[in-house]
């Protein structure tokens, strides 16, 4: 007999579990574990600190703060890694390990010290995908997005961490950007199915209990008093353990609201996710359920996904919006100008690529007060800022360049002041967002290159 819990849950079982929770039951054994989970870390994990950037803009909120040191001098290359095509996505650094998915449907985990490849995982095996968006690297796992090149089949990968075996395949109309992970479920945005959520379970055989004496079901566990006897429990439990992935609900709008199609990365906050509708609509749903919280219906809001800083959701790809996370009512709207960028948002300040047109077109890497939308500074980059800034304590980070020459530059400014400490040419064009990480600076280019720059 089989019964199924969390994978959360499931990943205690596998080190000893402190907790395993089975059909609604908890059971609780303690001071058994020698690797417990640690919700402090997790935290440290979400929000970019302790050397890690795991996902997209480096946490659930989008936020794009990481407590990583960068680099504030001139920079130097300390290694490349070359894929097997085109990247346009941001690498995910956990631990020593940098992990990229590249255009032709390979995921690489790569030596953070001096580039070395430790793994690759091909996606072509199966599908013909390229990879999209940040890998979301979480509790052993890689998930990444994919999608057919020309066709409107996407895919959802869950890999392992260690050593990219491939645990589970999830196929699915188009992803787009990057998946979200938070809890128990899997947030994917899709071009025709909508926003889906989706959930992890593991099995685990319950005749093995058979085996120990007065443990006739998983709640007996937390009477075992010898914790060599649970370690055994737990190993027997984990030999038998098989993943089961289900939908936990799905979204899309009425045809009379709308695209089905979501685009940019979805947002989880306070139990609401949020994401964009390519027809200008921004969803708040219950992270639980999917039911719709409220919506906001407006050309601006399509296309790079929402940002959320203490109870305010910043978005806009057009006009950049400030709205209430609970009720969705406007709180400010800069109209001067079009964001070009997902916004970046730390200690009341919005930092994002910004165009001007007027009399000649002017680009910008742009802070603004967080309190009304007003500039703070400005720096001059020239060519579009094209994906989101990373923010430091002491710096802001980002990338610009042109199609046209593939030209492809990584700056780093003040954060305070908007002046510029120094820049970098990558030699090719980069559409994708650095990631900062222990005074490396990682950056991936459209030719297929991952560069790590450090200071000089």
């Amino acid at each position: 007999m089989y019964e199924s819990v969390t994978r959360r849950d499931a990943l205690s079982i596998g080190s000893v579990a402190t907790v395993i929770a089975v059909s609604g039951c908890t059971s609780a054994i303690e001071n058994f574990t020698e690797d417990e989970p640690n919700d402090e870390a997790d935290r440290e994990d979400d929000e970019g600190g302790d050397g890690n950037w795991t996902m997209y803009q480096g946490d659930l909120t989008n936020t794009g703060y990481t407590g990583n040191r960068g680099p504030t001098d001139a920079v130097t290359e300390q290694w490349q890694f070359d894929t097997d095509g085109g990247v346009e996505t941001t690498p995910a650094v956990a631990g020593e390990t940098v992990y990229v998915g590249d255009n032709t449907g390979f995921v690489y985990a790569i030596d953070a010290t001096d580039g070395s490849e430790r793994w690759s995982y091909d996606g072509r095996d199966r599908h013909d995908v390229m990879m999209v968006g940040t890998p979301t690297v979480r509790d052993g796992t890689v998930y990444f997005g994919g999608e057919q090149d020309f066709g409107s089949t996407g895919f959802v990968y869950a890999i392992d961490a260690e050593d990219g075996d491939e645990r589970w395949v999830n196929e699915s109309w188009e992803v787009h950007g990057s998946v979200a992970v938070a809890d128990e479920m899997i947030y994917v945005a899709t071009n025709y199915d909508g926003l889906i959520a989706l959930e992890e379970t593991e099995s685990y055989d319950e005749s093995v209990l058979d085996d120990f004496d007065d443990v006739d079901d998983m709640d007996d566990i937390d009477t075992v008093d010898d914790p060599d006897v649970v370690r055994e429990i737990n190993e027997a439990l984990s030999e038998t353990s098989e993943t089961e992935l289900s939908t936990s609900w799905t979204f899309a709008p009425e045809p009379d609201r709308g695209s089905p199609a979501f685009s940019g990365h979805p947002a989880v906050a306070d139990g609401i996710v949020l994401a964009s509708g390519t027809g200008g609509v921004l969803y708040a749903l219950d992270a639980a359920t999917g039911t719709e919280e409220w919506s906001v219906d407006s050309e601006d809001v399509s296309g790079n996904g929402p940002t959320v800083v203490d109870g305010t959701v910043y978005v806009g790809t057009g006009k950049l919006h400030a709205l209430d996370l609970e009720t969705g009512d406007e709180q400010w709207v800069v109209t001067d100008s079009s964001s070009s960028t997902h916004p970046a948002v730390a200690d009341g300040t919005v930092y994002l690529g910004q165009t001007f047109v007027g009399g000649s077109v002017d680009r910008f890497l742009s802070a603004l007060d967080a309190s009304d939308g007003d500039t703070l500074w400005e720096y001059p980059t020239g060519n579009t800022v094209n994906s989101a800034p990373v923010v430091t304590d002491d710096a802001v980070y980002a990338t610009h360049g042109s199609y046209a020459d593939e030209t492809g530059v990584v700056v780093a400014v003040d954060r305070e002041t908007g002046d510029e400490l120094w820049s970098y040419e990558v030699g090719h064009h980069v559409v994708a967002a650095p990631t900062v990480s222990e005074g490396v600076v990682y950056v991936t280019t459209t030719d297929g290159t991952v560069h790590a720059l450090e200071e000089a």
